[in-house]
């Protein structure tokens, strides 16, 4: 140990020192016996003697968890897939609603024009509209049907 002045220290100052001094000394001898301890090798952690069946055995569970996952991961996937679907579905069954709303308001205009302007559904005006309905529906794809010569001449009267 090294020397240590105690002059103009108190006793109580001069135990504290000692006894702080002491367990420096404690901890390097648990120092010194922790690493001897180190030296000391447990064969168990080693593996040297693992049994061919239980390392079997080990890949074995190995290959069922990876089979399980894939299994689990896949399942995943596809409710994945189905929920978009459904979403989808939904989604088209509210715009068909929409459409069909619209469609249903567009009808109901064109039955309060005509009662506006007094057609009747037999009459010249609404045999010009029904043709141009036909030529529109025709150039937009919508019919599979063809103008006749005698149409496409009223369409052309109309027109001017």
């Amino acid at each position: 140990m090294s020397r240590v002045s105690m002059a103009g220290q108190n006793s109580t100052e001069i135990l504290e020192r000692f006894n702080g001094q002491d367990k420096k000394v404690e901890r390097s001898e648990n120092d010194k016996a922790k690493k001897e301890d180190k030296g000391a090798v447990f064969a168990g952690d080693l593996n040297l003697m693992q049994d061919p069946v239980t390392q079997k055995r080990e890949e074995a569970q190995k290959r069922a968890m990876k089979l399980v996952q894939d299994a689990w991961d896949v399942d995943r996937a596809i409710d994945k897939n189905v929920q978009e679907r459904r979403d989808h579905y939904s989604k088209m069954r509210d715009l068909k609603s929409e459409a069909t709303d619209e469609l249903m308001s567009v009808e109901q205009d064109k039955q309060a024009i005509k009662e506006f302007y007094e057609i009747e559904d037999d009459s010249k005006e609404q045999q010009d509209l029904e043709l141009l309905c036909k030529e529109v529906d025709i150039k937009n794809g919508v019919s599979d049907s063809s103008l006749t010569m005698e149409e496409l001449e009223r369409i052309a009267q109309i027109e001017k």
